[in-house]
């Protein structure tokens, strides 16, 4: 893994993103890029930090999946407990948030998971792997039961007093993760299910002994799940000169770059570079430098209609305007100036972009949204020409591939940012838990619908005028309003967040947050903030809007619900506890938006006194 700078100028300023990405091989052998984690904006503190940290994590990475038997000398990993779950024929989805790192046996019949903006099908004899801190939707869609073990467990290592890895440090938790998330094709299948059976049967008998045993199992099964991916990561390092030129090439793709020159940073013969190159890309040197500047052009011609065409060969590391133009053309079979007036085919690969689209006016030719926003949507816009993909498996990435966009629109930083780049231009949109119109004017810009977008604006601003004006009938100056949510038997409370609704009630409608939530999240720009039912004093509101999502992983016995702290709580005293639609409320695209301002007018005036 390493880290990957991106830097973005808008509207005259320059901002730095930076991402963890990992390495892996697409169907057919060649190297590829993802995005294992966003990390936003760091200080150059921050930056050197977090590459001591990933240097560190290799080295223990490598050593421990060499044998998991001999993880001890550097990472230990300590089972907790391990829970069997049954998901009838067609159940809903469920929203569960793992707390440690999580593995899932599939005993018999089959269901699905999304995770990190990926659909994993579950099928008996396969396991998966889930980080700490991972949320997921798991469903069964199928006719036939789903039945999992769910095996969590914690990593230590040893660690310095500011919690980084050190060989000699004293041994605690390790908050990344070791593997990576994802589905694990098991070689042994019938062998990780007897070791699983072993495990709970181990698991059930309190003592010292079964302790000890439970621990043994579970570091057998460990073995015999992650084997393959050890022997991948083996195989990885042998060749990791590669994936450092082709990010080298990504960041530096507007100098001067020759075979030669590269070749002798990475100090081999410029004949092996290009055979090994060629083999691992699948494309020479030369073409793939060319096609990744031309992939670039596309994006500026699009997203920066104000350059001139000389300005955009500069840009995109081209010395010559007309070898620009006749490359250019070449590749796409357009003159760049042809290629900015055509009509644009986009596609549109989540939810948010999807709907704000749709409200501008533009149909998609394939795009990932939700089927509540897609039926919204197609009271007032013919939806005939959009194909929906539910997820960002091989299959729709075909179909993207197919579909041919001059644009994708994708939330910043996916797994797939690389892949999707193969495919055509991408405009990544950010996703800011404290502004939700800097992404929607960026959206509409890309796609030039920003006159429609400031018309959006204008309209949907009358209409918080007149919710706020409704809400002052019946909700006091200084009475507080708190949002708080539970996940897998975890309590939650929000701040000015942009989801759960928080941006919208506490900066657009201008409730007022207890001053807990004000000190502890908002002063400290902290979208959420777990915390304990012993603390549900500490955020008490007069007004309680509370989201609740179900899981069958936890007993969801709510016993917190029964003590004098809850009864206490002044929200639950006077019978102002609101429970708004889950979905309508995750996101805040433009009819998510409008959606949250109806229900929340809808809840606190029919539970006014």
């Amino acid at each position: 893994m390493f880290l990957k700078k991106q830097t973005i100028s808008k509207n005259g300023k320059t901002y730095e993103y930076f991402r963890i990405v990992s390495t892996y091989r697409d169907e057919l052998g060649r190297r590829k890029h993802r995005t294992e984690k966003y990390l936003g904006a760091l200080s150059s503190e921050e930056v050197s930090r977090v590459k001591a940290e990933l240097r560190n994590r290799t080295t223990l990475s490598v050593q421990g999946q060499l044998s998991v038997g001999s993880v001890v000398t550097s990472v230990t990993f300590v089972f907790q407990e391990i829970n069997a779950f049954a998901y009838a024929p067609q159940s809903p989805r469920e929203w569960n948030v793992t707390s440690t790192d999580m593995l899932l046996l599939v005993r018999e019949g089959r269901g699905e998971i999304q995770m990190g903006g990926s659909k994993f099908f579950l099928k008996a004899g396969t396991a998966f792997y889930c980080p700490a801190g991972s949320g997921m939707h798991v469903n069964n869609p199928y006719e036939e039961t789903l039945q999992l073990d769910r095996i969590t467990f914690i990593t230590i290592a040893p660690i310095d007093a500011a919690g980084r890895l050190e060989s000699e440090g004293v041994y605690g938790r390790v908050a990344d993760a070791h593997w990576m998330g994802g589905e694990i094709p098991l070689l042994a299948p019938e062998r990780a299910l007897q070791l699983g059976a072993e495990l709970h049967e181990a698991a059930s008998l309190n003592s010292q002994h079964n302790s000890l045993r439970s621990q043994l199992i579970f570091y057998q099964l460990l073995s015999l799940v992650f084997n393959k991916q050890s022997v991948q990561a083996d195989e990885e390092n042998g060749g990791r000169w590669i994936d450092n030129v082709v990010q080298y090439i990504r960041d530096h793709y507007q100098e001067k770059l020759t075979r030669d020159r590269l070749a002798a940073m990475i100090g081999i013969s410029p004949e092996y570079f290009s055979r090994v190159f060629k083999q691992e890309t699948g494309q020479s040197f030369l073409d793939y430098l060319c096609r990744m500047r031309i992939r670039k052009s596309q994006e500026l011609l699009q997203l920066s209609p104000l350059r001139s065409i000389g300005e955009i060969a500069k840009l995109s590391g081209f010395q010559s305007e007309y070898y620009f133009s006749r490359k250019f053309k070449q590749i796409t079979g357009l003159a760049p100036s042809s290629y900015r007036a055509k009509p644009k085919v986009y596609a549109a690969l989540s939810s948010y972009a999807a709907s704000c689209m749709l409200t501008l006016g533009v149909v998609p030719a394939l795009g990932l949204i939700e089927p509540w926003m897609k039926e919204a949507h197609a009271k007032r816009i013919d939806l005939t020409v959009l194909e929906v993909v539910g997820d960002m498996s091989k299959e729709s990435l075909r179909k993207l591939a197919q579909a041919s966009p001059d644009l994708i629109l994708a939330r910043e930083q996916t797994a797939h940012s690389e892949r999707l780049r193969e495919i055509s231009s991408v405009c990544e949109i950010p996703d800011l838990d404290d502004n939700w119109r800097e992404p929607f004017f960026l959206l509409a810009e890309a796609v030039g619908k920003l006159r429609e977008a400031e018309a959006w604006i204008t309209r949907f601003e009358q209409k918080l005028v007149e919710g706020k004006r409704q809400l002052t009938s019946f909700i006091g100056r200084d009475e507080t309003v708190a949002i708080i949510k539970i996940v897998s038997d975890k309590l939650y409370v929000y701040g000015r967040s942009t989801s759960m609704g928080g941006i919208l009630l506490y900066e657009e409608l201008g409730l007022k947050p207890p001053a807990s939530v004000s000190r502890e999240l908002i002063d400290r720009n902290i979208p959420n903030k777990a915390f304990s039912a012993e603390e549900l004093p500490t955020f008490s509101a007069d007004h309680l809007i509370l989201f609740d999502y179900g899981s069958q992983w936890l007993p969801n016995q709510r016993t917190w619900m029964n003590t004098d702290a809850w009864h206490k709580l002044e929200a639950v005293r006077k019978g102002r506890i609101y429970t708004p639609n889950r979905e309508v409320f995750y996101g805040y695209d433009t009819l998510s938006l409008e959606y949250q301002l109806e229900e929340i007018v809808r809840l606190l005036s029919a539970h006014s006194d």
